[in-house]
């Protein structure tokens, strides 16, 4: 799955995402999270099925409930993530309406400010050098 996300880039190593792409990453692997819980939630159902066999016939149920454990772990795990994701995705909608995005800019992106002292161009988000 990272290797969707992260691995298919063409931008350089210094190249910081934006707000959408991290935001469209997160809706991304939150998507894929779902899809590997409902594919856990399957083989749960499927090892419940076999361990209620297992006890009719009384075999190796160790080893089933073994894996079951392990899977409802899983699943506890994918949760989480899920949870998380879907906070981030939350919070960074809550932000980017915050910051006005969407808005048009009020120049072209570049304004002019006294912090620099030399009322030299500043372009938002870049850091402004000292002096």
């Amino acid at each position: 799955m990272s290797g969707l996300v992260l691995g298919q880039r063409d931008e350089p190593a210094g190249h910081r995402l934006s707000q959408e792409e991290i935001l469209g990453s997160t809706r991304l692997v939150s998507q894929g999270l779902e899809a590997l819980h409902s594919e856990h939630q399957a083989v749960l159902q499927s090892l419940s099925h076999t361990i209620e066999c297992l006890q009719q016939g009384g075999h190796e149920e160790g080893l089933v409930h073994e894996k079951a454990r392990q899977l409802r772990r899983s699943m506890e795990n994918i949760e989480l993530g899920l949870s998380e994701a879907q906070s981030l995705v939350l919070t960074e909608c809550a932000h980017l309406g915050d910051a006005g995005f969407g808005q048009p800019p009020e120049h072209s992106g570049v304004r002019e400010t006294k912090a620099a002292g030399s009322g030299a161009a500043v372009v938002p988000g870049e850091p402004v050098a000292p002096g």
